[in-house]
């Protein structure tokens, strides 16, 4: 427990410093969904964006109208990535917005700053998230 606290504030203030949205800590059920809905879009893109029993992903953009669609960028094999997911786009905007993340008043969209997740030894998740400013002119 001690060293999920300690994740848990060292995740906070490296987001709080980077950015300067809403700081969103999830409970262990929820972040567990936002962790297999990241494993599902890595395992339909073929992409391994969980490594070393975390991942870190950062300017989501998802929308909803017609269809389910997000963009993410992540590091993978040490490059920064934009990865576009459609067919696991939907469980994501659902972990997300079951998790706190607010959809925009203006439009069927999703805005994230950032999302981190670990999964300890113990198999708990700890999940993080920054909620993005919307602007209604992007």
């Amino acid at each position: 427990m001690k060293k999920i606290l300690i994740l848990l504030t060292t995740i906070t203030m490296n987001l709080s410093a980077a950015l300067a949205g809403e700081i969103i800590i999830p409970t262990d059920s929820q972040s567990r969904a936002i962790w297999k809905s990241i494993d599902v879009i890595g395992k339909i893109e073929d992409l391994e964006i969980i490594k070393n029993n975390r991942f870190e992903i950062d300017n989501i953009a998802c929308v909803f109208e017609n269809y389910y669609a997000c963009s993410i960028y992540t590091q993978i094999n040490n490059q920064r990535k934009l990865v576009v997911a459609l067919d696991g786009a939907q469980g994501f905007i659902q972990a997300m917005v079951n998790a706190g993340a607010k959809t925009s008043e203006y439009s069927p969209r999703l805005d994230l700053a950032r999302v981190a997740c670990e999964k300890s030894e113990n198999l708990t998740v700890s999940c993080v998230f920054e909620v993005s400013e919307y602007d209604e002119n992007r």
